[in-house]
């Protein structure tokens, strides 16, 4: 699951745009992500006199939500998160929190001079649009005929930039997006946020939590990324595998009509027996790949996820995914999540693979 999602970050979200910060490329990724997200028009926000600091993150690809930090007449700032499908998810928040967000927008849409002659690699990256409505709030004595009405009668701001580019508007995308997670209890619990759009998938994940929620956050953060094939090259090593489940003793795998039940290990060295007939269906089948849909949990000590197995496989020439559902239930081992049992239900074809 990480391989992909850094794979989908190294093709990015969408078709690029000639210039990353053009307010063409900026309109389309709004375009795409008001379709994906279901998105407030930022126009209609101003007109209302809604004040809007928001991010939004490869025009809502993948299911990459879009932060916004918001405050309507009348009501008390909160923090919004728009998810795929019209999902969102809303907080309220401090004032030293909105002053935070307010204070840092100042240099979205500033260029930053490049330093002459350095260069610098990048192998991963993500686009984001910076959209701010401020609007004007009159005063109660305020004449609207006065020039000054005019002066500070508010606006709106759009600016894009690509990760890539290390500017002052990615910079502040990428700072509302990790704020968004610190106030989010869920997304909190996750834990480390290190390394590229890290702070945006795990608020993906929270849309995700069933249950004991903040449970399923630590769930999720110990073992929501299942190890993969890397370029769908080199079979995914039984150690990681073992590392991913550590199975209880005495855990169970019902793989279609197959049952195996872990062995007592003792931590030894040698991979418990799931773990090593994983290994040999990822080599069989050319590479297998898990998709978690929910995670949830009954209690602080016992969680579960849902979702599918998928591999492809070549028929007359064309390639055919194939997929399975799956459920795992996991078992709290102090500060870690093991395996108690995982059912893989049978495989049935899907839609061609587009080539």
């Amino acid at each position: 699951m990480l391989i992909a999602m850094l794979m989908s970050l190294m093709l990015g979200g969408q078709e690029p745009c000639d210039d990353d910060e053009a307010p063409e490329c900026a309109a389309e990724q709004i375009a795409e992500a008001t379709r994906n997200l279901s998105l407030p028009d930022i126009q209609t926000e101003l007109d209302a006199g809604v004040q809007v600091y928001r991010a939004t993150f490869d025009g809502g690809a993948y299911g990459r939500p879009s932060v916004s930090f918001e405050r309507r007449p009348g009501q008390s700032p909160e923090l919004v998160v728009y998810g795929a499908g019209g999902r969102t998810l809303r907080h309220e928040i401090g004032a030293d929190v909105w002053d935070r967000v307010r204070d840092r927008s100042r240099y979205v849409g500033r260029k930053l001079q490049p330093v002459p002659g350095y260069s610098r690699q990048c192998y991963a990256s993500s686009d984001v649009v910076v959209q701010i409505s401020h609007p004007h709030i009159p005063k109660p004595d305020e004449n609207p005929d006065f020039a000054y009405a005019r002066l500070f009668a508010g606006g709106l701001i759009e600016a894009s930039q690509n990760s890539c580019e290390g500017g002052l508007t990615w910079d502040y995308g990428d700072y509302l997006a990790n704020l968004a997670c610190e106030e989010i209890p869920e997304c909190d619990a996750m834990g480390v946020r290190d390394g590229l759009m890290m702070a945006v998938h795990n608020l993906e994940a929270v849309f995700q939590l069933r249950g004991d929620r903040l449970a399923a956050a630590s769930l999720f953060s110990d073992v929501g990324w299942a190890p993969s094939r890397r370029g769908h090259l080199d079979p995914v090593d039984v150690t990681e595998i073992a590392k991913w489940l550590e199975p209880e003793y005495g855990a169970t795998l019902d793989w279609g009509s197959t049952a195996i039940m872990a062995e007592r290990r003792y931590n030894g060295p040698s991979p418990d027996a799931i773990s090593r007939f994983l290994a040999e269906r990822d080599a069989e089948t050319g590479g297998l790949r898990y998709e978690v849909t929910e995670i949830g949990a009954d209690s602080a000590e016992i969680g579960w996820t849902t979702g599918l197995v998928r591999y492809s496989i070549q028929i007359d020439g064309r390639w055919r995914s194939r997929e399975a559902p799956l459920r795992q239930v996991w078992l709290r081992s102090g500060d870690n999540w093991r395996l108690w049992s995982m059912t893989v239900g049978e495989f049935a074809e899907t839609a061609p693979v587009q080539e």
